[in-house]
């Protein structure tokens, strides 16, 4: 979900992901305002609910030292920083001071169409019309029909 995060927004809480513990399940949440991402997985235990704010550097470099690596990731959490431990490697940052916008609220309960496409197919068609795009308008149309 890092590729949602804001970059530079006032709204200093945008710029990081949010990382949610509840009970047996790992959410994480980033928007710059205009998008959202979600991803959620099951975790073991069973943890009381937690929302922590990680600052955007500071998944941007997880992102990179987790590569190459598969290994079990812990994460710690205490009330001003969290602490990211896989193989011979700790990481450990502050955490983003704020509130982070209520992402339920903005995902639909019920869905009124739903279709499936292949994940290559979609990447494909979206990689040759981001050739048309430009820096003013980086926008895609999607136009659905039976």
């Amino acid at each position: 979900v890092y590729f949602a995060m804001a970059q530079q927004d006032i709204r200093y809480y945008l710029n990081g992901m949010l990382l949610v513990v509840d009970g047996g399940q790992l959410m994480a949440v980033a928007t710059d305002g205009h998008r959202l991402a979600f991803s959620s997985m099951k975790i073991d235990g069973d943890f009381p609910r937690q929302e922590v704010i990680i600052p955007r550097k500071t998944i941007l470099e997880l992102q990179r030292l987790l590569e190459d690596i598969d290994d079990t990731l812990r994460i710690d959490i205490a009330s001003t920083q969290v602490k990211f431990t896989f193989g011979q490697v700790e990481l450990v940052s502050k955490l983003v001071e704020g509130k982070f916008p209520d992402f339920q609220r903005v995902i639909p309960k019920a869905h009124k169409n739903t279709f499936v496409i292949g994940r290559d197919e979609l990447q494909r068609s979206l990689q040759r019309a981001a050739i048309l795009t430009s820096d003013k308008f980086k926008g895609v149309r999607c136009v659905i029909e039976p």
